[in-house]
C-alpha cells in the first residue's frame, strides 16, 4: 500500500523519536531534520487518508494505494503509535480533533462488528458496520 493510516502514525512516531535522540546526542542538525520532517508528514497523512465517510463521518482510511483504496474502511490500530507516543511522553502526532472524529466513527463501526470489541478493520456495508475481528 502506497499510505496506511498505522503506518503513517509509527512515522511521525519515529519522527519524534529521532528528533529526542538527536538532542539527547547533541546532534542539532537531524533533530531539526526531524522537526521539519514532522509536518510535511502530517500533512501527506491527512491529504491521502483524511475521508468523508457514510453517514456525515469523518475518519482516516486504512489504506490507499495506487487509485485503489476503499475508503469506506478504517482500521482499530491507526493510532498506536500515538499511544506510544504518549506512554514515551513524547507528546501528540495528530492533530486531537481529527484523532477524536476518527474514534467516534471507530467505535461506533466496531462496535456492531464483533462480539469481542473493535474490529481490527471496520467499514460499512449497506449502511451498517462490519469488520473482520
Amino acid at each position: 500500500f502506497k499510505y496506511q493510516s498505522y503506518n503513517c502514525v509509527m512515522h511521525l512516531l519515529a519522527l519524534r523519536v529521532g528528533s529526542k535522540l538527536a538532542e539527547w546526542m547533541g546532534d542539532k542538525t537531524f533533530q531539526a531534520d526531524c522537526d521539519r520532517w514532522v509536518k510535511p508528514a502530517h500533512e501527506t497523512m491527512v491529504e491521502a487518508l483524511w475521508v468523508d465517510l457514510p453517514d456525515n463521518e469523518l475518519g482516516l482510511r486504512g489504506y490507499f494505494a495506487n487509485g485503489d483504496s476503499d475508503k469506506d474502511a478504517i482500521m482499530s490500530d491507526t493510532f498506536y503509535g500515538q499511544v506510544l507516543s504518549d506512554t514515551l511522553g513524547l507528546g501528540q502526532l495528530v492533530d486531537p480533533q481529527l484523532m477524536q472524529e476518527h474514534l467516534k466513527v471507530q467505535l461506533a463501526w466496531a462496535g456492531n462488528s464483533t462480539k469481542h470489541g473493535m474490529a481490527i478493520l471496520g467499514n460499512r456495508i449497506g449502511g451498517t458496520a462490519s469488520g473482520w475481528p
